[in-house]
């Protein structure tokens, strides 16, 4: 029996061992879990904040970037005043009716209303019987009709003892249209003063009729190329 008492408290004791053994690692397994629960809780915060931080970025599609803009065309800037050093004064023109052609682009366009700088001639006091300007017709020295207006209501110019402005004449003047501006030289005394001019042509018809300088048909004589009579500067506004 006492042996039997004794194997019983061996195994009492075992138990007992064996349960705090059990009722510790319950514990520290315990621990570990709450420790690794609570080391969790903010990812998922974690994730959501990241996730609205982004959100802007992955849906944002690219603006892309227009062309840029090219400036304004200006427009034509006035031809500045033909040079009195480069300027030739020779003799004569008779009674002739000049018509100079303005290529489009070389007169300020739009523009509503136009004057003429009429050049000096050294040796003479030139007078101009009419000054007109008119669209040209075709190629030659002919000008439409109903585009032909008088400068100075038609009177004579001159005697130019100097450089003389004419009156401002109201006229449309239209971007990609060339232009004829045309006068009558008196006889006595009838120099002209001449410029190298690129891309302008005269017309000339000597002993002419002052009725010509604004006839819509016209029959010229000669024909000068890049060259500017008696018309120093224009200004078109």
């Amino acid at each position: 029996l006492k042996q039997k008492a004794l194997i019983a408290q061996q195994h009492e004791a075992w138990e007992t061992a064996n349960k705090t053994v059990l009722d510790a690692a319950q514990s520290q397994y315990d621990a570990a879990a709450t420790r690794a629960t609570a080391a969790e809780r903010p990812i998922p915060a974690k994730e959501a904040a990241a996730a609205a931080a982004c959100a802007p970025i992955n849906m944002a599609q690219p603006t892309p970037t227009p062309p840029p803009t090219p400036p304004p065309t200006p427009p034509p800037t006035q031809a500045p005043a033909l040079s009195d050093s480069l300027a030739r004064h020779p003799c004569c023109l008779p009674n002739s009716v000049v018509r100079v052609l303005y290529p489009a682009g070389t007169l300020h366009a739009p523009a509503s209303s136009i004057k003429l700088l009429i050049a000096k001639q050294r040796s003479y006091g030139v007078t101009y019987k009419g000054i007109a300007i008119g669209e040209q017709d075709g190629v030659g020295g002919n000008m439409k009709p109903g585009t032909i207006a008088s400068f100075n209501n038609g009177a004579n110019v001159g005697p130019v003892s100097r450089d003389t402005w004419t009156q401002e004449l109201s006229y449309n003047i239209e971007v990609g249209k060339n232009y004829l501006i045309s006068f009558m030289v008196v006889v006595g005394p009838d120099g002209w003063v001449e410029w190298d001019d690129q891309g302008k042509k005269v017309f000339i018809k000597d002993w002419d009729s002052a009725s010509n300088v604004i006839a819509p048909v016209w029959s010229w004589r000669k024909t000068v190329s890049d060259k500017m009579y008696n018309i120093k500067a224009v200004q078109a506004h």
